[in-house]
């Protein structure tokens, strides 16, 4: 679309490859959010679950 049809021209000369291994990290938060779940019904999550889910995403080794 960049090169052929001339639209959105800003992205041009740009790595445009989204591609990343990240079945790792999902499956940190999955074992998170899978305790979580069972808990959800009638609630929505808190801040502090969110949290926690978005801290599993990081891998370990770059935890502080």
């Amino acid at each position: 679309m960049i090169d052929d049809l001339k639209r959105f021209t800003h992205f041009a000369g740009r790595d445009l490859n989204s591609h990343m291994p990240v079945i790792e990290a999902y499956r940190r938060m999955y074992r998170v959010f899978e305790p979580i779940r069972v808990k959800l019904v009638g609630h929505a999550l808190t801040a502090a679950e969110i949290i926690e889910l978005l801290k599993a995403l990081m891998h370990p080794e770059r935890r502080k």
